[in-house]
């Protein structure tokens, strides 16, 4: 009889192990199916000119159907808008700022410049006056000094490429698209395939004055990537002209962790304008000037340090996925980027879902 009971037991056992395996292989199964077929939501948010549309451009270029050619033509007016828009923020300043005044022979190029009417294309003539201006002793001054007053970023990138510009079959290239400002006005959406991971990306204007029309995003959210620009501790914002930049972006990032919204999504903070903070730094201009509590050296290091660490003191404990960033990075190094932040946010769809 005990053999018989031993007997018995064993299909039994059996059994149970076939169904515990079959739960397990149907788990599986079930996150694979969660993977392909749940659309993540990422919404990218951060103060004005953080990088916010930059990266999605990147996701565009990466991870969706690029630029054709007409939509790159569509980047001319921008192109030369920014170009000739820098130039003559940087000729005006060379005339406010003490010893920055540009040659004297230069003023009757100035008074040209100055009198072009909005929209103006990047002529030959226009051309040969940038050129010349940002040759000038005088206006490199000024733009050594240019966290005193507001230009693009992409400004020295233009001026160097301007004879490229004036052709008349110039197409801009992705790298040229990529610096381009456009302030963003209202929600931009797009919908990428990472991998098996569909996305669906919200980029939402980063001005003070943009920033109530987040909330019509946060639903659903699967995950926020905030961006904020590490290279403008020194800056000041367009709104007002006196708010500092990155205390701007440190106040908005800790009303993003504070909403109720967020409180089960997943937060991926890019630590943005890497390469300009290098330059900055490089340069001899100290953080510790604009922010008296920093009592480490220069070194890009401790500086990324200390600004990583006060970020993470308005999370209120809440873990967050920190990258140092420069989103006008060549496509290899972003899709490396993009795949970290696709299992990121695909963990975060799945533990939504319930499958961990």
């Amino acid at each position: 009889m005990l053999m018989g009971c031993c007997s018995s037991s064993q299909p039994d056992d059996e059994r149970k192990r076939r169904e515990k395996r079959s739960k397990q292989i149907e788990s599986h199964l079930s996150k694979d199916r969660a993977r392909n077929q749940r659309i993540c939501k990422l919404l990218f948010l951060g103060s004005g000119e953080s990088g916010k549309s930059t990266f999605f451009r990147q996701m565009r270029i990466c991870h969706g159907p690029g630029f054709r050619k007409e939509e790159l033509e569509n980047f001319i007016p921008i192109v030369h808008s920014n170009t000739i828009g820098c130039m003559t923020t940087l000729i005006r300043m060379s005339q406010r700022l003490p010893g920055c005044a540009f040659a004297k022979e230069l003023q009757p190029q100035a008074d040209i410049f100055l009198d072009l009417e909005e929209g103006s294309d990047v002529t030959p003539e226009v051309a040969s006056i940038v050129e010349a201006f940002w040759k000038d002793e005088g206006i490199q001054k000024t733009w050594t000094q240019r966290a005193k007053f507001q230009i693009f970023d992409s400004a020295a990138y233009f001026f160097a490429r301007v004879h490229n510009f004036e052709n008349r079959d110039y197409v801009p290239t992705v790298v040229d698209v990529l610096r381009c400002r456009i302030r963003t006005s209202g929600i931009v959406e797009e919908t990428f395939k990472i991998e098996e991971a569909t996305f669906h990306v919200f980029d939402v204007g980063g001005q003070r004055n943009e920033r109530k029309k987040w909330m019509h995003c946060f639903e659903n959210v699967t995950a926020v990537a905030f961006v904020a620009s590490i290279s403008e501790f020194d800056q000041v914002l367009i709104e007002d002209g006196e708010t500092n930049r990155l205390i701007e972006s440190l106040n908005v990032f800790e009303g993003v962790m504070q909403n109720k919204w967020f409180d089960e999504t997943a937060i991926i903070l890019f630590l943005n304008k890497k390469d300009l903070l290098l330059e900055k730094l490089g340069a001899g201009v100290r953080l510790a000037d604009s922010f008296p509590a920093y009592k480490g050296d220069n070194s890009f290091d401790s500086c990324c340090d200390f600004i990583r660490k006060e970020f993470i003191s308005r999370t209120g404990g809440t873990k967050i996925y920190v990258h140092i960033t420069c989103a006008t990075d060549e496509t290899p190094q972003l899709k490396k980027l993009f795949a970290s932040v696709k299992n990121i946010v695909v963990e975060a769809s799945l533990k939504d879902g319930g499958f961990f």
